[in-house]
């Protein structure tokens, strides 16, 4: 239950050696944090998550800084967590918090899927026009955008840069399953048949009993 998992974070950071003011994830960009904090209050509110105040200040932090310790001590005002950041990202009412925002954000398995999709199967001429000068962004289409890194201006005009291709294809090709991590170990003719040799001497030598 959600009030066992809260009681016993607690006695966690009771437990701790103290408690203090910690560096905020945010430190030194204030006005970026609050906007973040609004927008992050907004999606959570359309799926009517509710947290304790240490709860909420967590999944601010950890959500902008991706770190469960750190945000855990900056969120409860301790020195040491001790893995209580990590246990309490598995909590049932953390994951679906957690999952309300990203669902609220876009990040849905098929949005990530599309916009790998685009930076994999957009060709330069959908950005580049005959003369390979990057087209107005009026004249590319919001899919092929995506694929494009960014553009500055060089020594002879501007140059644009694009999102890695081939990493793109390799990640949708692990997502269908084309691509699988493994070892493959093959046993040459000659080989397995001495190994079958040695098994067959060993099995037919009495021993010295």
């Amino acid at each position: 239950m959600a009030g066992s998992d809260d009681s016993a974070l607690m006695r966690v950071a009771e437990t701790t050696t103290g408690y203090m003011e910690v560096d905020p994830p945010f430190a030194g960009d204030g006005e970026r944090w609050s906007r973040f904090e609004e927008e992050v209050g907004e999606k959570l509110s359309e799926y009517d998550v509710r947290l304790s105040p240490p709860e909420r200040r967590w999944l601010l932090a950890y959500i902008w800084g991706g770190d469960a310790e750190a945000s855990y001590r900056w969120a409860y005002g301790i020195t040491e967590s001790r893995g209580a950041g990590n246990r309490l990202s598995r909590t049932v009412r953390m994951r679906k918090a957690l999952s309300a925002y990203y669902h609220a954000a876009g990040l849905t398995d098929e949005a990530i899927v599309g916009e790998l999709c685009s930076v994999a199967f957009t060709r330069s001429g959908d950005v580049v026009d005959e003369e390979w000068e990057i087209k107005a962004p009026g004249e590319i289409s919001g899919e092929h955008l995506s694929a494009v890194a960014g553009v500055e201006n060089g020594k002879f005009g501007k140059k644009f840069k694009m999102h890695d291709k081939m990493r793109a294809l390799e990640l949708l090709a692990k997502i269908r399953g084309m691509l699988v991590d493994r070892s493959d170990v093959t046993f040459h003719g000659d080989l397995e048949a001495r190994l079958c040799a040695a098994r067959t001497r060993l099995s037919e030598d009495p021993g010295d009993g």
